[in-house]
C-alpha cells in the first residue's frame, strides 16, 4: 500500500470519512458532513473521486458542496438510489447528490499504483459496498461491519439475511490480518471480528 489514510470524524452521527492520499492525488470515502474539515485535509491535492459506501445521509451529506468545489465525480452502487432520495429530506444542504457513475462488484478504482476493489455487500442497504486493497490488506467496510458489531438491518432497505450473507462473504474472502476501517467507530481486523460470528459462519 503506497497511500496514506486520513480518518476524519464528520457530520451529526460522527461518520468516519476517509481521505486516501497518494502523492498529489486523493480519493474521498463517505464524506458525511463538515466539508470544510475535509477540504482542509485534501488541500493542494487533486481528488479523483468521491465514493459513498451507501446512500444514507450521514455518509453523503457533504457530497454536493465537495462536488461543486472540487469538480469530481461521485460514485456509488445503483441499488441505493432510492435510499439516497429517501434520506434527502435530512440533507439541509439541499437536494441529495446525484451519482455520476455507478460501481458494482469487481470494479477497480486506482490511486497511484494501488487498486481498490468494489465488493457488493447488501444488508444494511441494498446497495452497500465495501472497498478493499488486496496488497495493502485493508477493507473499508462502511456500515456493514464495525468493531464488535454489524450494521443495522431495521431501516428501510435493510435485510438481515442479506447482511448475514455479506458478512459470510467478507469473512471467507479476507484473511485474519486484513485491517477493517468501518463507517463508524474504531478500526479492527477481520480476525478480531470473526470470533464473534462462529454460529453465523457455520450456517
Amino acid at each position: 500500500m503506497t497511500y496514506n489514510i486520513k480518518r476524519l470524524s464528520v457530520g451529526p452521527l460522527n461518520t468516519n470519512c476517509y481521505c486516501l492520499i497518494h502523492g498529489k492525488e486523493a480519493i474521498i470515502i463517505d464524506p458525511g458532513g463538515n466539508h470544510d474539515k475535509i477540504l482542509k485535509a485534501i488541500e493542494g491535492l487533486r481528488v479523483k473521486a468521491i465514493i459513498g459506501t451507501h446512500g444514507h445521509f450521514d455518509h453523503v451529506l457533504a457530497v454536493p458542496i465537495l462536488k461543486r468545489k472540487l469538480i469530481v465525480p461521485f460514485l456509488m452502487h445503483k441499488d441505493d438510489l432510492e435510499i439516497l432520495e429517501l434520506f434527502g429530506s435530512h440533507m439541509y444542504l439541499g437536494e441529495p447528490p446525484k451519482p455520476d457513475k455507478y460501481v458494482d462488484e469487481g470494479d477497480i478504482i486506482t490511486l497511484g499504483d494501488s487498486k481498490l476493489y468494489v465488493l457488493h455487500t447488501p444488508g444494511h442497504t441494498p446497495g452497500s459496498i465495501c472497498l478493499y486493497d488486496i496488497e495493502g490488506k485493508i477493507i473499508f467496510s462502511g456500515d456493514t461491519l464495525f468493531k464488535g458489531a454489524f450494521g443495522r438491518t431495521d431501516l428501510v432497505g435493510g435485510d438481515p439475511e442479506k447482511m448475514f450473507d455479506s458478512l459470510k462473504k467478507i469473512f471467507s474472502l479476507f484473511n485474519d490480518d486484513f485491517r477493517v476501517y468501518p463507517g463508524h467507530g474504531r478500526e479492527t481486523t477481520i480476525g478480531a471480528e470473526k470470533k464473534y460470528y462462529g454460529s453465523l459462519l457455520s450456517r
